[in-house]
């Protein structure tokens, strides 16, 4: 799981895999042949933000928990909350 932190002080959580897939899909010259994804390529061509794709990152930070009662069912809830909320 990622914390992508943007210059505004708004903060997107995401799996790792699927920020790679995303990306691949809309901004392929952000991620190399291996998957890593080149955060400093992330400018703001525009002058002002049109999406999360073209956001400015400040942050990124990922964030591991280990496995336990209480982390699966913050997973499952997450999942459920996320799911709510997600854009393609």
């Amino acid at each position: 799981m990622l914390a992508l932190d943007a210059n505004d002080s708004s903060t997107i959580y995401i799996r790792a895999d699927a920020l790679v897939e995303q990306l691949r899909r809309t901004r392929p010259d952000v991620v190399d042949l291996d998957g890593a994804v080149d955060f400093a390529r992330f400018i703001d061509i525009q002058g002002k933000n049109r999406g999360a794709a073209d956001w400015v990152w400040r942050q990124v930070r990922q964030l591991v928990l280990e496995d336990d009662d209480i982390t699966e069912l913050a997973k499952e809830l997450f999942k459920e909350k996320a799911t709510d909320f997600a854009v393609d």
